[in-house]
């Protein structure tokens, strides 16, 4: 039981930390902006709009939602270990 439970918080964390590397292609944009840069939806990270905010990034690199996860998870297993 106690490997399933690591198992899903390792999974909690990825798909945290993907989702958000994903979702900064659409970070501060309307739905206007998301429609027109991305008609057939955004699903790869190559396709990620390159504007004066995006471009600070790498592909495939998290934003500070993702850092500050990483701090709460850390101070989780800190406190539990």
């Amino acid at each position: 039981m106690e490997r399933e439970l690591i198992d899903r918080f390792r999974g909690c964390i990825y798909g945290q930390a993907i989702g958000d590397a994903l979702g900064l292609g659409t970070e501060f944009m309307t739905d206007e902006d998301i429609a027109w840069k991305y008609p057939h939806g955004l699903q790869h990270y190559k396709q990620i709009y390159q504007d004066r905010h995006r471009k600070r990034w790498k592909i495939g690199d998290w934003t500070d939602d993702t850092d500050m996860m990483l701090c709460i998870a850390d101070a989780v297993i800190c406190r539990f270990a």
